[in-house]
């Protein structure tokens, strides 16, 4: 995107974007001080090459506005150097550009030089800036950016704590139209859900059963794998609902589960326990889809799992 190109009220869900260098799911290349990004998102899914990796764009001298990306990164590269190209961010890779009022919460993996939560290499170029940005510092693994301050890195129950314009988010109701007045561009849900967009007719509530999706989860089948969004590391249980109660599958205990004949019908959902500072947290995924038969050449007489109940 340049010339003063703008991406704009767009959301992308479970990309799988895959190139050498200056790679990003929703823009390779942001070039130019007119070139933009506005309210924007990237759900999900995961972006891998070998320089210039960001979750939302890979390579920017635009400015990126009121947007955000739960995209796991990842590099192809093998051989750590001190090449500026090896630059891999959960939001930008490669950033000489302006990032305001964006976040990103999406796993960075890399074996190059520059690895950050929020941008991989954040180098100085007439005024940029990255202010009042962050990133999820336990989701993404990384615990710093080149050239952005530590205090951009927050907790997950940080970033999913603040209802209102207020604390971390004081300076995130913009005016992104250039009409007068703010435009009320994020909307904060509860004090356990991240910021969602609703700018621009963008739906938030669509947004939240996204956050956690579990992949394959809009059309499960059985005996094909769905799996969780996010870490390995975390403890992972699935369960299904049934009559409206939600109920443990014994013996589904990662992150990854293969639905059995018994949950054909039925809409599944992975809870996740993990320590955050020491204290115990807990995540829930959107619900997948209704299971559906495997098709007939793949059924097998495998006995179902067992279920136990356990609070909504």
């Amino acid at each position: 995107v340049k010339g003063g190109g703008q991406v704009a009220n767009l959301g992308l869900l479970d990309p799988d974007v895959r190139a050498a260098s200056t790679v990003g799911p929703l823009v390779g290349q942001l070039d130019g001080r007119r070139s933009s990004v506005v309210a924007s998102y990237v759900q999900g899914g995961s972006v891998e090459g070998m320089s210039y990796v960001g979750g939302l764009v890979g390579a920017s001298t635009g400015s990126i506005t009121a947007s955000y990306s739960f995209a796991a990164v990842d590099s192809t590269h093998t051989a750590p150097g001190a090449a500026a190209g090896d630059a891999y961010g959960g939001l930008v890779g490669h950033n000489r550009g302006n990032i305001t009022a964006s976040y990103a919460a999406g796993e960075v993996e890399s074996g190059g030089a520059y690895a950050g939560g929020i941008v991989g290499a954040n180098l100085p170029w007439s005024g940029n800036s990255v202010s009042n940005s962050y990133w999820d510092t336990f989701r993404s693994g990384q615990t710093a950016n080149h050239g952005v301050p530590a205090s951009a890195g927050k907790p997950t129950s940080i970033l999913r704590t603040p209802t209102a314009y207020g604390g971390i988010y004081a300076g995130w109701n913009l005016n992104l139209d250039g009409v007068t007045g703010n435009d009320n561009p994020w909307a904060f849900g509860t004090n356990t859900q991240y910021p969602a967009l609703r700018y621009g007719g963008l739906d938030p509530e669509r947004q939240r059963r996204n956050f956690l999706r579990p992949a394959n989860g809009d059309a499960p089948v059985a005996g094909q794998p769905v799996e969780a969004a996010g870490p390995e590391g975390w403890g992972w249980q699935w369960q299904r609902e049934t009559a409206g109660v939600w109920r443990r599958i014994d013996g589904a205990a990662g992150r990854r589960y293969t639905p059995a004949a018994a949950d054909v019908g039925h809409r599944l959902r992975a809870v996740a326990s993990y320590l955050e500072g020491g204290l115990p947290r807990t995540l829930i995924t959107a619900n997948t889809a209704a299971v559906r038969p495997a098709p007939p050449d793949q059924a097998t007489a495998a006995p179902p799992p067992s279920t136990s109940e356990t609070p909504r």
